[in-house]
């Protein structure tokens, strides 16, 4: 059984589609904290997101 390696792109690609929906599903949680409605949220948790995926994956992501 032959295995094909995917292009650098498209690995590339994946990691940055699947990175940006963890961001979204975390700052629809993030809206969820919000105290008063319309305040800004106490903690924001696509920050430590988007920290986590530039340490990791470089900042191509």
């Amino acid at each position: 059984m032959k295995f094909f390696a995917l292009p650098k792109s498209a690995v590339r690609l994946t990691a940055v589609v699947f990175v940006a929906v963890i961001y979204y599903s975390a700052a629809k949680l993030g809206l969820l904290l919000v105290s008063l409605p319309g305040n800004v949220t106490p903690v924001w948790p696509p920050a430590g997101i988007a920290l986590a995926a530039i340490l990791r994956l470089g900042y191509g992501v």
